[in-house]
């Protein structure tokens, strides 16, 4: 349940208004890509009270992350969402091939590779179909999802994460809890830690 004060509190520099929600959650996980949405489905299926962020409103398309490899495969099997990814068609890929804009190519096939897992085909499924796939065993595991949410702020005691301040069209939104993921690889300058 998310607790609605009214109060008004300060962020560091962000100004969270009369709007503003406080929520506690064992984890937060900020990014509901691939990454966050297994990431949040497995801490919660450990047992977790866990809250998901995305600032992107789903279902939602992308220029990139349409292909699966074989070790993802593996994993998607291990969690028991291979079956679901496979009910939606994906294209089977033998491997890939890269073209730079020279012309030069460079291909190579995911059998010919070190360590190669059982499986040695490559999916491409459509990235919104993936998502919807990943988030929806998410929340069906328990996650709490919340889109057109974006990241303001990373909150910190000393050097422990100890929240987020987040942002929606709705208002602001202090989480905090024993842990925070950050599901992707690099965060934006304005949202790095402030010491």
């Amino acid at each position: 349940q998310i607790g609605y004060d009214g109060s008004v509190q300060s962020a560091g520099n962000i100004s969270l208004g009369n709007q503003e929600r406080q929520l506690n959650a064992d984890v937060a996980v900020v990014g509901g890509g691939p990454a966050g949405a297994v990431t949040a489905l497995l801490l919660a299926r450990a047992g977790y009270e866990v809250t998901l962020f995305d600032r992107a409103a789903f279902p939602r398309s992308k220029a990139c992350g349409d292909c699966i490899s074989p070790r993802a495969n593996r994993l998607l099997a291990d969690i028991g969402l291979l079956e679901a990814i496979r009910a939606a068609a994906p294209a089977s890929l033998a491997g890939w091939r890269i073209v730079s804009p020279s012309g030069t190519t460079f291909s190579a096939r995911f059998a010919d590779g070190p360590a190669v897992p059982a499986e040695h085909h490559g999916l491409a499924l459509e990235r919104r179909t993936l998502d919807s796939i990943l988030l929806g065993a998410a929340r069906a595991s328990g996650v709490q999802v919340f889109e057109r949410t974006r990241l303001e702020q990373v909150r910190f005691d000393a050097d422990t994460v100890t929240g987020v301040a987040l942002h929606s069209e709705t208002g602001a939104l202090l989480v905090s809890g024993r842990g925070v993921v950050a599901a992707r690889v690099r965060l934006p300058a304005r949202v790095r830690p402030q010491r």
